[in-house]
């Protein structure tokens, strides 16, 4: 699990999107002023 600031995630969201789908991360927690406040996992699709 990789956590980043909002301006980093704003700044960088292709590159974090990225490495959910390729499978370099699960998880990445957004936080603003170090507290939690959204994240990003890759979707489980049923086929």
């Amino acid at each position: 699990m990789q956590t980043v600031s909002l301006f980093d995630a704003n700044t960088h969201l292709s590159r974090l999107i990225d490495q959910i789908a390729t499978g370099a991360e699960t998880e990445i927690v957004v936080s603003r002023n170090g507290e939690p406040v959204a994240g990003y996992g890759a979707m489980v699709m049923a086929v």
